[in-house]
C-alpha cells in the first residue's frame, strides 16, 4: 500500500480530478438533455391534445353545416313541389276548352277583384328562394314584408325562422336572436321549434353569453331528446364545461 502511495504524483491527481469534472459536466449535459426532452414531450403532447380538440370542433362545425344543408334541402324541395302543384292548377284553368269563355270571364273578374290584394304564398316562396341563393339582405328584406302584410298566414313561424337564420349566416347574432325568440315565444308547436331553440344557443354562444346558451342547450336535451338539435346541444354543452 506504501508503494502505490509512493508512485501516486501531483499530475495523476490532476489528471483524475480533470476526469472527474468531465464526468460532472456530462452528467450535467445529460440531465439538461433530459429535461430539454421533456418539456419537448410535453410541448408536443399539449399541441396533439389541442390538435384533436381543433379536429373534433371542425367536425363538429361540419356536421352542423351538412344538416343544416339538408334540412334547407328538405325545405327547398317542399316549397319546389308547392309551387308546381299552383303551375299545374294554373294550366288547368287555362287548358278547359268547353268552358274557356266562361273561365276568362271569371278570371279577369277574379284578377280585377284581387288586384290590390297581397300575393302572401307567392311573396314567401320568393323570399324562401332568396335565402336558398344566399341572397340573405334581400331575403330579410322580402320575409319583412311578408310578415307585415300576412300576420294570419300557415307558414308566419317558418318565415321568422328565416328571417333568424339569415341574420346567422350574416354573423348579425343580436338581430338572429331577436327572430328565433320570436319564434320560440310565440310558436312552440312549429315543427322548427328544435332548430329556433338550437340557433339562439349558438347566437347567445357568439355573442359570448355563455349562461343564456346552456340553457337553451339544456333545454334542448330535456324537453326534445332524439332529435339531432338535442345530440348537438349535448356535444357543445362538453365543450361549455
Amino acid at each position: 500500500g506504501l508503494l502505490l502511495v509512493n508512485c501516486v504524483t501531483p499530475r495523476h491527481i490532476e489528471e483524475l480530478k480533470t476526469e472527474l469534472n468531465e464526468l460532472k459536466q456530462q452528467n450535467q449535459n445529460t440531465q439538461d438533455m433530459v429535461t430539454r426532452m421533456d418539456t419537448i414531450i410535453a410541448t408536443s403532447a399539449e399541441a396533439n391534445n389541442k390538435m384533436r380538440n381543433d379536429i373534433q370542433f371542425s367536425v363538429k362545425e361540419i356536421q352542423e353545416q351538412i344538416s343544416a344543408l339538408l334540412e334547407n334541402y328538405n325545405d327547398l324541395l317542399t316549397q319546389l313541389n308547392k309551387l308546381n302543384s299552383k303551375e299545374n292548377v294554373k294550366t288547368i284553368i287555362h287548358s278547359s276548352p268547353g268552358s274557356q269563355q266562361q273561365n276568362s270571364a271569371t278570371i279577369y273578374q277574379d284578377n280585377q277583384s284581387n288586384a290590390s290584394e297581397f300575393d302572401c304564398d307567392k311573396a314567401y316562396d320568393d323570399a324562401f328562394l332568396l335565402v336558398h341563393g344566399s341572397e340573405y339582405d334581400n331575403a330579410i328584406t322580402e320575409f319583412k314584408i311578408f310578415l307585415e302584410k300576412c300576420p294570419e298566414h300557415s307558414s308566419i313561424d317558418d318565415a321568422y325562422y328565416w328571417v333568424g337564420e339569415s341574420y346567422y349566416f350574416l354573423g348579425k347574432y343580436h338581430k338572429s336572436v331577436e327572430y328565433m325568440n320570436k319564434l320560440y315565444t310565440e310558436f312552440r308547436n312549429s315543427p322548427k321549434i328544435e332548430q329556433a331553440i338550437y340557433k339562439l344557443a349558438r347566437s347567445n354562444q357568439e355573442l359570448g353569453k355563455t349562461k343564456e346558451s346552456k340553457e337553451f342547450y339544456q333545454l334542448l336535451v330535456k324537453d326534445y331528446p332524439g332529435t339531432l338539435e338535442a345530440q348537438q346541444a349535448k356535444e357543445r354543452l362538453k365543450d361549455l364545461k
